[in-house]
């Protein structure tokens, strides 16, 4: 037979073995797909692979580091021999056994290809004080890895609290170049920078994994298409005064990004946030006690001025802290063209500690960019925040929210600042305005509205053109229905003060 029938004969067997899959990494855990309008491109098809892999030999049995030299006794540096292994192991599964491997410099992994790393029995890599990177920056990195799973592994930094995060970036793990990648089941402490940071990657998985207390970010992303982070636990140090930290996960530059099921907690800066990258899905994600933003969709400065497709939903994001004066909001996005928010839950501070810079939901302009547009705010759940949805951007509806507060520290339910806005059919209950129109923007519809406990419930006294408030109901307690001259029937449930007071 041909070399090309024994090539073509090769392929057709590993396809029959399912070996060939599109991508070849495990697909995400079944979740709910995104809805078209943000429903990324699916990866090209992995063609170029296919005669490399049938060429491949057949994979040989498993490499113990011990077996070529590493102690795991916490007090040799194992980094020689993990070096030694790691070239020695083509072709072949890693495998860290029980114990500490203390390290002074990186462990690089070079071309790794259909390969696991893995650590049993908590096996543990650990920064010796006098850690030197080289110009390595992970402590274990990977370089141009091909259809790689690292797992079960401890890696522990040799943080110094009071040094600059990027002064010298340390990440606990880097991978660069890679394409199907799955990083699960680690446990990263005390980065210096990073705790797992991925370049210039096509096609990456972390699941199950937690970083805590990273100098620059639990888990960073760069120049990076379809990343899925699913089920990883971020800790931060919290009070940057005490212990200075920085934010929990977040991507740079890339396209199709989903984080689902994720926990961040106690961070001192933005809790989650993607800047350039388009197809954005953040879904049931847990954020608890954060600095600055809690979830954060933006461009990226120098790559472009907006972003497409975003869908948030599901998360819940509490307990903003004033630790960082930039702050602004629980769910931000900025410069989004095409999106929605819907079903989350936003439990704000109440004023307990006072928190100013406290908007529940934002949708604005960044910088020079292009107005958000096209966003739709739906079925969210918003209590005890300074205010509560801001909306800069032309043509969002929202719908079906629930805005609650207590005066005085709940102040505004919501702020319009851009034209043709749609309020529908939401219960605001307790802020001292329900719906306020900032100068000059109109086309603003209000109607369907529930309003209890506030003290005006439509501010539209700006200069504010074209403005009908129609068929809202005002609670008993409402002290004004409307301030302004609006069209419609700002009657409709209303008291002779609403009648008396603009209507038109």
């Amino acid at each position: 037979m041909s070399g090309q029938g024994l090539v073509m004969m090769g392929a057709g067997l590993l396809l029959g073995a399912g070996l060939l899959q599109r991508s070849q990494v495990p697909a995400a855990p079944a979740r709910t797909t995104a809805p078209s309008s943000v429903a990324p491109a699916a990866p090209p098809a992995a063609r170029s692979e296919v005669l490399a892999l049938a060429q491949a030999p057949s994979k040989k049995g498993s490499l113990n580091v011990k077996s070529v030299g590493a102690r795991g006794d916490g007090v040799t540096d194992d980094a020689p021999a993990l070096n030694r292994a790691a070239a020695q192991a083509a072709g072949r599964d890693l495998v860290f056994p029980a114990g500490t491997y203390l390290i002074r410099s990186p462990v690089v992994f070079s071309n790794f290809s259909n390969q696991t790393v893995s650590g049993e029995g908590g096996a543990t890599i650990r920064a010796a004080p006098n850690y030197a990177r080289g110009k390595t920056e992970g402590m274990l990195h990977f370089d141009r890895p091909v259809n790689l799973t690292v797992r079960g592994l401890k890696i522990v930094g040799h943080r110094v609290p009071v040094a600059s995060a990027y002064a010298s970036v340390i990440d606990g793990v880097r991978v660069v170049r890679g394409k199907n990648v799955t990083l699960s089941g680690l446990q990263v402490f005390d980065a210096p920078t990073n705790g797992i940071a991925v370049t210039d990657t096509d096609t990456v998985t972390l699941q199950g994994n937690r970083m805590e207390n990273a100098g620059g970010a639990g888990g960073w992303s760069q120049r990076t298409v379809h990343q899925r982070w699913l089920d990883n636990t971020v800790v931060g140090g919290g009070d940057p005064r005490v212990r200075p930290s920085g934010l929990g996960f977040f991507a740079t530059i890339g396209d199709d990004f989903l984080a689902e099921g994720n926990v961040v907690k106690n961070v001192a800066n933005t809790a989650t946030k993607t800047e350039g990258v388009d197809h954005v899905v953040y879904r049931n994600n847990t954020v608890d006690v954060f600095g600055k933003d809690g979830i954060k969709i933006m461009p990226y400065d120098g790559h472009d001025t907006s972003v497409e497709g975003a869908l948030v939903e599901g998360n819940t994001i509490r307990a903003r802290r004033d630790w960082a004066s930039d702050g602004s909001a629980y769910i931000l996005l900025h410069s989004v063209q095409g999106g929605q928010v819907r079903r989350n839950r936003i439990v704000g501070t109440g004023g307990q500690p006072e928190v100013y810079s406290e908007d529940a939901i934002k949708v604005n302009t960044w910088r020079t960019g292009p107005p958000s547009r096209d966003i739709v705010l739906e079925d969210n759940e918003v209590s005890d925040t300074r205010r509560g949805i801001r909306i800069e951007a032309d043509n969002v509806v929202m719908r079906r929210n629930q805005i609650t507060g207590r005066q005085p520290w709940a102040r505004t339910a919501v702020i319009v600042g851009a034209n043709g806005v749609v309020i529908s059919d939401n219960r605001i209950d307790g802020p001292a305005i329900g719906v306020l129109l900032d100068r000059g923007y109109g086309r603003t519809r209000i109607e369907n509205n529930r309003f209890d406990h506030v003290d005006t419930a439509v501010y539209a006294d700006n200069d504010n053109p074209a403005v009908t408030v129609d068929h809202n109901q005002f609670g008993a307690e409402v002290r004004k229905a409307v301030s302004g001259r609006v069209a419609g029937d700002c009657n409709f449930f209303n008291t002779a003060e609403c009648r008396a007071g603009g209507g038109q």
